[in-house]
């Protein structure tokens, strides 16, 4: 019953938070200086006042609002400005699961490395270290410097790697993206695994482990390993944001049709229905990406189901 209770306050708290979401994004555009007409200078008045009406960019800020929150709940998001022959809606629809598969792929991809090292090095003296070093670099370096460096190295001197585009049925096209993205989180998650492994050396069950004359391989792999993991799932919410926010660089760099790539578009071109559509998509998308973290962290953390 505590656990219903937990998970209607949060889909309150998602409700809410997506409602001020789009008030705030309507406010930004309104307040922000020019509009998606200001390129046609030569427009007549009535063809402009007749498109603005269109858009509903002549409403004032409440009925902009109530009308786009009316017309989300059915399901239709408006007609993009940048694509007038299609609906905001559709371009989510084509954009999104590439995105989605994008994040998944890099996220098993960094996650599926470094546990198997960090559980192989974390009783190295050396280990912590290098893998703080390793986390600062690949932080600092930006993902629009990383990307065209693996496409210099991989594809262009090397050429064993596409250096852009996209297809589902030419799995090469996403090696480099997915690297882009991966890189920087494996070192984060290496770091973390490394710190918390060492923590878990130190715990009750771990030293009665080794006690018993386990192997090392064995206490750490059946013993450290799944509470370093339980520490570690906190860290998977804020990881998950910086592989959608990465996307967008990546998506442009690599020339991806994803939602990263629309949404940097849409605010370059103030394709607002476009613009609004993609920031309300991937904050539902990190939303449900925050909900399942913490999920997978009381099933794995026995404190956090008491605490509930």
């Amino acid at each position: 019953m505590k656990w219903l209770n937990r998970l209607a306050l949060r889909a309150a708290g998602t409700a809410v938070t997506l409602l001020i979401l789009v008030a705030v994004c309507l406010m930004l555009l309104r307040a922000v200086p020019g509009g998606p007409l200001d390129t046609e200078r030569d427009m007549p008045t009535a063809v402009r006042a007749a498109i603005e009406a269109q858009y509903g960019l002549n409403l004032p800020f409440t009925e902009q609002f109530t009308r786009y929150l009316r017309n989300a709940i059915d399901g239709r998001l408006g007609p993009s400005m940048q694509y007038p022959d299609f609906d905001v809606e559709e371009l989510i629809a084509i954009s999104a699961p590439i995105t989605i598969t994008l994040g998944l792929l890099a996220t098993l991809l960094a996650l599926g490395t470094a546990i198997p090292i960090a559980a192989a090095i974390a009783a190295e003296p050396l280990a912590l270290q290098a893998a703080r070093t390793g986390t600062l670099i690949m932080l600092a370096v930006p993902k629009f410097v990383l990307a065209p460096v693996l496409v210099l190295i991989f594809s262009l001197s090397l050429n064993w790697l596409p250096a852009g585009g996209f297809a589902w049925n030419q799995p090469l096209t996403w090696v480099l993206p997915v690297a882009c993205l991966a890189l920087p989180q494996f070192f984060v998650l290496l770091r973390v695994l490394i710190e918390n492994l060492r923590a878990a050396m130190e715990k009750s069950p771990v030293i009665a482990a080794r006690a018993r004359g386990y192997s090392p391989m064995r206490v750490v792999t059946r013993h450290a390993l799944p509470l370093a993991l339980a520490q570690t799932f906190g860290f998977f919410g804020p990881i998950l944001v910086a592989l959608l926010t990465g996307s967008a660089v990546i998506e442009q760099v690599f020339n991806i049709p994803g939602l990263g790539r629309y949404l940097v578009q849409a605010a370059l071109n103030r394709d607002f229905t476009l613009l609004i559509g993609c920031v309300v998509t991937v904050a539902t998308i990190t939303i449900i990406a925050h909900f399942l973290v913490e999920t997978l962290q009381e099933l794995f953390d026995p404190r956090m189901r008491a605490r509930g």
